[in-house]
Formats: structure tokens, sequence, C-alpha cells
């Protein structure tokens, strides 16, 4: 991959990648921008072994994938979920309208890593399974059973 080609992909998928970070930090923007720079930065040093497939977009959130589950193991963080934890981020107009689904936020929040992204990949992002765990790095059957998991963790916490 080209330099060129490497900063037009960061522009095309920038503000998606990063709408995903954030939904798998929690809302937490100072975690899910430097998971983002970390990305960026893992895929500018690889670009020159990435033969293009036309799947760019997969290759770099598989990047951002792995970024999220290094800062969670090194870390060896609990996940905050709930109110406090949306209280705590620092408010702006666009914050608050991101929380008129505040019941939804929290329940996918209580849902284990694995979960979250796939159904953030699929729901939010349109992916299909194949592609999923193609970023996920998992077999198709464990994103089936993980969206089926999240669905019925959903309904429970939701209903």
């Amino acid at each position: 991959m080209t330099r060129d080609n490497f900063i037009q992909l960061v522009r095309q998928e920038q503000a998606e990648l990063r709408r995903i970070l954030l939904a798998l930090c929690l809302g937490d923007e100072q975690e899910a921008d430097d998971l983002a720079q970390d990305t960026f930065l893992r895929a500018y040093e690889a670009s020159d072994r990435y033969v293009g497939d036309g799947a760019e977009s997969a290759w770099l959130r598989r990047i951002a994938w792995n970024c999220f589950l290094n800062s969670r193991r090194s870390r060896r963080a609990q996940l905050e979920t709930g109110l406090e934890r949306a209280q705590a981020i620092p408010g702006s107009s666009q914050a608050d309208a991101a929380f008129r689904y505040e019941a939804l936020y929290q329940a996918i929040a209580q849902l284990s890593p694995t979960e979250r992204n796939a159904v953030l990949l699929h729901y939010m992002e349109d992916r299909p399974i194949a592609e999923i765990a193609q970023i996920m790095n998992v077999a198709e059957g464990t994103v089936k059973s993980a969206l089926s998991r999240a669905r019925t963790h959903l309904k429970i916490k939701l209903y």
C-alpha cells in the first residue's frame, strides 16, 4: 500500500473507526482517541506488507479490535458500566443527545467485549458475518453465537 493510498484510507475510515472504538470504550473519548491513534500507527507500520484485496476497512478494524483487546489485557481493568460512567463523561449538547438511548447503551456496555464488538459491527456498521469473523479473527459460528447471546442478554436487560 502506498503512502497516498494509506492517507486516503485514513480519511475514509477515521470517523467510522473512532465511532466504533468510542462504543467499545463505553464513551471514554480519550481512550477511543488513544486506540484510534494506536490503530493508525500500527496500520501505517504494516502498510508496506498489506496486500490489497479490497478489504482495507476490515483490515483496519481488525487492527483496532486487537488494539482494544491489548489495551484491556494490559490494564487488566474491569469494564465499568452503569449510570455513574455515563455521568462522568464531560457533557456537551452532542453528548447529551447521545444519551437519549441511555438504557440501550447501558445494556450494550454490560455485554462481553466479544459480544459488544459483534453487535456494533453487525448492527451499527451493517457488516456481514464473514467480515466480522475476519476482523475478530474467529470462526463465523463464533460470531453467530456471540450475536445470539448478545440478543438474549439485551432482551433480558431491556425488557
